[in-house]
């Protein structure tokens, strides 16, 4: 599995796209604790069509900002919902 706010390689992604939503949700929940994947993936899929505009990623960095420590570990997060969803 991948480590949280390092890039994603194609076997990553694989690996992602081919889990169900509980097995994410476990898994994102080690990485980032259930309280903050449970809010962070809501905010994340409300807003999912931020994830096409133009600087979209850093209006969900905003939005995403009380939830996580620092910039990087949110756009860690950012990266694996959004290819979550987008598969």
């Amino acid at each position: 599995m991948p480590v949280a706010g390092e890039p994603l390689s194609q076997d990553d992604m694989i690996n992602i796209t081919s889990c169900d939503f509980k097995e994410f949700g476990d898994y994102m929940s080690k990485q980032y604790g259930s309280t903050q994947f449970e809010k962070g993936f809501s905010i994340v899929k409300q807003n999912q069509d931020l994830i096409y505009m133009d600087q979209g990623e850093e209006k969900l960095v905003q939005l995403l900002r009380a939830l996580f420590h620092t910039e990087d570990t949110i756009r860690g997060f950012i990266n694996f919902c959004t290819t979550y969803l987008i598969v």
